[in-house]
């Protein structure tokens, strides 16, 4: 099970209305962190601005972390499109 916090206008205006939501593909853990990185270079606060997102890999993912987890994904809170053309002009649109 995952929680997270953000503020309502967030998650009413963001995750329930009509932003422009961008899914990119990284081929592997360093693109993800790679990612992370620039998020940081940014000013952009983990937890609050952006977060890692791990599998438990309780089906077919196996443990790469100590706790038993695998990094799968990165998600990020509304950006302006200047931030977000930053990080994500490194990766190509999921397919």
């Amino acid at each position: 099970m995952a929680q997270m916090t953000m503020p309502v206008e967030v998650y009413t205006d963001y995750v329930c209305g009509s932003f422009t939501k961008t899914v990119c593909e990284a081929k592997n853990k360093n693109q993800l962190l790679k990612a992370k990185a620039i998020a940081d270079e940014l000013g952009l606060v983990e937890d609050i601005d952006y977060g890692c997102i791990y599998d438990n890999c309780l089906t077919e993912l196996e443990p790469e972390e100590d706790n038993g987890t695998t990094l799968t994904g990165i998600w990020f809170c509304p950006l302006d499109d200047e931030i977000a053309h930053k990080i994500s002009k490194k990766y190509q649109l999921y397919k």
